[in-house]
This record gives structure tokens, sequence and C-alpha cells, in this order.
């Protein structure tokens, strides 16, 4: 909905924080996007590390576990969306 109203995707210098609060110039924004805080984190309480551009033009969500440090195995690994 973000894209639709404002016509990009948030830059990485605005992050998910758009999401919630309209950044400056985003003058079509309608948000916020999401209920709260809580809905930009990962299931170990950090923020999703957010890339726009990503490899594939789009955007990328990423955690990086529960240990919160980048490669692991198991409930440590690293996740992108």
């Amino acid at each position: 909905l973000y894209y639709i109203d404002v016509g990009r995707y948030p830059t990485e210098a605005e992050g998910l924080t758009a999401l919630l609060q309209a950044p400056s110039g985003a003058a079509d924004w309608d948000g916020p996007y999401v209920d709260d805080s809580e809905d930009i984190m990962d299931p170990w309480g950090r923020t999703y590390l957010y890339r726009y551009p990503a490899e594939d033009g789009g955007f990328a969500l990423e955690t990086q576990g529960r240990d919160g440090q980048p490669g692991g195995s198991k409930e440590d690994r690293d996740i992108t969306l």
C-alpha cells in the first residue's frame, strides 16, 4: 500500500519506520501501514534489516536470527525475504 500511495518503496535511509510515520517528501503517504513498531520487528525483538533496492530490483527484509550476527545455523541462521 505504501508503494501504491507514494509511488515508490521507502529508501534505505527512511527504513521501515516509513510504514509508521510519513517521511519528508512523501506527500501522498496515507499510513500508517502497520499497527505499531512491533510489526517491523523480527521474532527476537530487533528491527528487520531493510534493503532497497535489493539484487532483484525490489526490496529485501532480513533477520540475522537468534544471535543477531551474520551467518549461523538453525535458529541463528539469517533469513532474507
